[in-house]
């Protein structure tokens, strides 16, 4: 995700039902970024405009090897 999808993203976490404006996205999104464990990527259509996004975080176990966690995930209406 890049800075320039802010607005976007924060539209469609809205939608997911989870209010939220773009300095606050933009805020969450340092502290995810900040962990290494942890991935925002976005899908965007024919131009360039994000139509959904999904968290991905790293999960350690000891039972079993490495996981991917999905944490977030919302396309579009």
């Amino acid at each position: 995700m890049i800075e320039s999808d802010a607005d976007r993203v924060a539209a469609l976490t809205t939608q997911l039902g989870y209010p939220v404006d773009r300095e606050t996205l933009l805020a969450r999104l340092r502290d995810v970024r900040a962990s290494a464990a942890d991935e925002v990527l976005v899908a965007t259509d024919t131009h360039d405009a994000a139509i959904g996004w999904i968290h991905v975080a790293r999960l350690a176990l000891l039972e079993a090897s490495d996981l991917a966690c999905i944490n977030g995930l919302v396309i579009d209406e």
